[in-house]
């Protein structure tokens, strides 16, 4: 059975790294210590990262173990590191429902995976040169072979969930093809969101269905990985997902606020800021919306400066209830400390963004 075999190995790969950890003198990351989550948020929030970061080295070697060792070395080089955000999420969702540490870490690599190869096609597709303070891959090796190397991942991915299980390899597939939908559907100019807008059902529909294309599906697929890891029933996997989705798509509410409404007035909007500034003030209703016909940016620009306060409070407010419906979602859950940590999480995480 595929999916034993990755438990299995996961477990050792855990017990290693607080083996290794424990050597050191940081018995934070022991297997006990993790068994239960601390009383502290702060304190269980990075002992996990610090348990995540310890293994993913060696499900690394196992997950592209049939790479040269040039590719696994660039491999290596975009996985490692990073928040691993979504995979905390993953590993505190699985416990809460029962699971362990070992049936979450080869998902929550899955989906490390997924997010550094995502990454990699934006840094390209945008032009960004600089990720992580390190110079973008792209900017490294070229174009082609980062793109290339990017789909290695995704496909590596994959093929390690569809060998975890059926229901692990669906969460993942609908996770890429919502995130490559969203990176397609990107309204990048003014002369797009006209008759070419991304169609959707309703005036508010386009912004909404975009952030979840974009932010949220992944964070969902973490929390429903989570969900599926630990074994838990139709129910719960659906409302791990849906907690997933609205922090998801508050994190990429907030960024937008903070890169587009909060831009410094020292940097200027480049096309796509003004397209992203449109959409936003349609979204919140700060724009009149001419049918058919192409916004201008001074229109655009003017709108901003007059309603600027009150789109920044309508965001603030929006984010506010995609929270409390994340943890809304939660009230299915058994009442578990672990459950007490993920209620913490959608407030957390905005708070480190400011």
């Amino acid at each position: 059975d595929p999916s034993w075999h990755w438990t299995r190995f996961s477990a050792v790969v855990a017990m290693r790294a607080a083996r290794l950890a424990s050597a050191v003198g940081r018995p934070s990351e022991t297997l006990h210590a993790a068994s239960w989550p601390a009383t502290d948020f702060e304190a269980h929030w990075e002992m996990l990262h610090q348990r995540l970061s310890s293994c993913h080295p060696a499900m690394i070697r196992r997950f592209f173990a049939a790479l040269p060792q040039d590719l696994f070395d660039s491999v290596d080089s975009v996985i490692c590191g990073g928040k691993k955000i979504r995979a905390r999420i993953l590993c505190i969702m699985c416990e809460a429902l029962g699971g362990s540490f070992a049936d979450a870490l080869p998902r929550a690599m899955a989906i490390e995976c997924i997010q550094a190869a995502s990454l990699i096609h934006d840094d390209w597709v945008d032009g960004d040169r600089v990720r992580r303070n390190a110079p973008a891959l792209w900017t490294l090796q070229g174009a082609r072979r980062a793109v290339l190397l990017a789909d290695v991942i995704f496909a590596t991915a994959l093929e390690r969930c569809a060998e975890m299980g059926r229901l692990d390899a669906l969460a993942l597939s609908k996770a890429i093809a919502a995130l490559a939908a969203g990176a397609y559907q990107e309204v990048l100019d003014l002369s797009e969101t006209g008759s070419n807008a991304m169609p959707g059902t309703g005036r508010q529909s386009s912004y909404d269905q975009l952030i979840f294309l974009k932010t949220g599906a992944l964070f969902a697929a973490a929390a429903e990985l989570g969900a599926i890891a630990a074994g838990a029933n139709g129910a719960l996997q659906r409302a791990a997902y849906d907690y997933g989705s609205r922090i998801g798509e508050a994190y990429q509410l907030a960024d937008d606020l903070d890169d587009v409404v909060r831009r410094p007035a020292g940097k200027p909007l480049q096309s796509e800021g003004v397209s992203a500034l449109y959409i936003l003030l349609d979204r919140f209703r700060l724009i009149d919306r001419n049918q058919g016909k192409q916004p201008q940016y001074a229109e655009v620009l003017q709108c901003f400066m007059i309603h600027k306060v009150e789109l920044e409070r309508a965001m603030e407010h929006e984010i506010t209830a995609r929270l409390a419906s994340a943890t809304l979602a939660l009230q299915t859950l058994p009442e578990t400390p672990w459950r007490r940590v993920l209620e913490a999480i959608p407030s957390e995480l905005m708070r480190r963004k400011c």
